[in-house]
Order: C-alpha cells, then structure tokens, then sequence
C-alpha cells in the first residue's frame, strides 16, 4: 500500500529501480491474493516502463502466464475461473496502451465457449453471464482486422443459441421467466457487442 501510495517518487526516477521492483512483483503475482494482486497490479500501472507498447505487451504476458492460458479450462474450479476474470480484466488497461488482447480472445473462444456449451446448469449459473462479460470487455480495444480472422462465424452462432424464444404468456403472467429473460438480455448484450467489434473491422 505504501508503495502504491510512493510510487511517482519511487518508481519514476531510476530505471534499474523500475526493473528490478517489476521483477520483484512479476515473481509474486502468482501467489498473491486478490487484494495483493490489486496492489501489484497499481504499482506496475505507475511504472513509465509500462506505459508503452512493449512494456504493456509484456505484463499483459505476464497476466497470461498467471491466467495459465495454457491449460485446459475448468469450469468447476472457482479458484482458476475467478483467476482468468481477474486477470483478463486487470489487462484491460494495457490492452489500451498498444499490447494485443487476442491472446485472452484465443482462450475464451477455444476454451471458454466450448466448456460453457458442455457446462450443467449450475455452472453456468456461476459463469456464464460473468465469462461473456469478460469476453466482452476484452473487445473494448478491438482486434486487428487479421487477429479477427475466423471468429465471427462462431460469435453469430453463438449469438443465435442464446437469442432468448418468446415467453410464455401464461408463465409471464406468474411471473416464471421474468429471471431468465433478463439473463438472456444481459447475455445478448455482451454477444452483440462482441458481434459488432468484430464486424467493423
């Protein structure tokens, strides 16, 4: 908290000093908590190092390796999904300053979309709204034209099998499916707006 708070002073003058406290945070990220990984993540926003493309490029890699988008999605293991949540969506920042998103994209769509197809329903009510919003908020700096490449097929199939059906008058009037109707918008919504990041290029 205290470096936080120090970090102008701190973290500005001396590039060694940068590196070597960049270094040092790199190696904790990984078994940190949560509140911890919000400080390191603070303390790397304030580095001029990290302001740039490259330097972006590079803690966004990080990011991943903590992620460990290398593995294979488990959809019942809380700790790893909160873990992808909040590291796609600490990237965020950086995704702004030049470095590429496509590589969290790539894992949602190869990893995250398939385990949500194939997910029961009690998983998916504890990810699924949440991971189309993290996918969604991975399209706010849009990929480039070629990383879009074969992803609007998948996208408008997926936005075809969550458009919410008519709802049942009947049922309406008891008011049945006034919840899952509103999860369906909320869940359209995220879709749609990946829908047209991915048009417009």
């Amino acid at each position: 908290t205290h470096l936080v708070a120090m970090a102008p002073q701190v973290l500005h003058p001396s590039e060694e000093l940068e590196r070597f406290i960049a270094d040092e945070c790199k190696k904790a990220m990984g078994n940190s908590t949560a509140e911890e990984f919000a400080y390191i993540m603070k303390i790397f926003g304030a580095m001029k190092s990290m302001s740039n493309a490259s330097g972006a490029q590079e803690l966004v890699d990080c990011l991943a390796q903590v992620a460990d988008l290398e593995a294979e999605f488990q959809i019942a293991d809380a700790e790893s999904v909160d873990r992808l949540f909040s590291c796609s969506r600490q990237a965020l920042p950086f995704f702004q300053k030049g470095s590429s998103p496509i590589r969290f994209i790539s894992y949602f769509m190869d990893q995250v979309l398939p385990a949500l197809a194939k997910a029961t329903e009690e998983e998916l009510a504890a990810v699924q709204l949440d991971a189309l919003k993290a996918l969604a908020e991975l399209f706010q700096v849009a990929p480039s034209a070629e990383e879009c490449k074969g992803l609007m097929d998948p996208i408008l199939a997926l936005l075809m099998d969550y458009l919410p059906v008519p709802p049942d008058p009947k049922a309406a009037e008891n008011g049945d499916e006034k919840t899952e109707t509103q999860l369906h918008h909320s869940i359209v919504e995220c879709i749609l707006f990946v829908f047209y990041q991915i048009a417009k290029q």
